[in-house]
């Protein structure tokens, strides 16, 4: 599923309430999945494995959701699509580095966690640190 693409409807639609630019940098990510003849491609299966090794492998540890599985948001999930899924030919990812933020109790902690398991074990990158 392009959650890109799904997150993009609904902000432009108005029912998930945003500014100006995050809603222009939605669109353009969602324009670029439909694109295919630049220099990067999405490949959603690509794009959803850390999706479903976070939801899959991690649990949340303290307080009232200690034990239970972690559940992204759709937001979390078109956030990692867009890191995840650009590659070019040689399979490099386009971006290297991202800035991530949200308000106070939006998961930021447990995201950034899983994709750093996900990173160190399940990348396919030899030798990550």
């Amino acid at each position: 599923m392009n959650y890109i693409a799904q997150y993009n409807g609904l902000l432009q639609r108005g029912i998930i309430p945003a500014g100006r630019r995050v809603k222009k940098v939605y669109a353009r990510l969602a324009d670029e999945c439909a694109a295919q003849g630049g220099r990067y491609t999405f490949d959603e299966q690509r794009a959803t494995r850390p999706i479903t090794f976070i939801e899959r492998f991690c649990r949340h540890s303290k307080g009232e959701w200690a034990g239970k599985p972690v559940t992204l948001e759709l937001f979390q999930k078109a956030y990692i699509q867009a890191l995840y899924g650009f590659t070019d030919r040689d399979g490099r990812r386009q971006y290297r580095e991202s800035f991530f933020l949200v308000g106070r109790k939006n998961g930021k902690s447990t995201l950034l966690a899983g994709l750093a398991l996900y990173m160190l074990t399940s990348d396919g990158e030899g030798g990550a640190e």
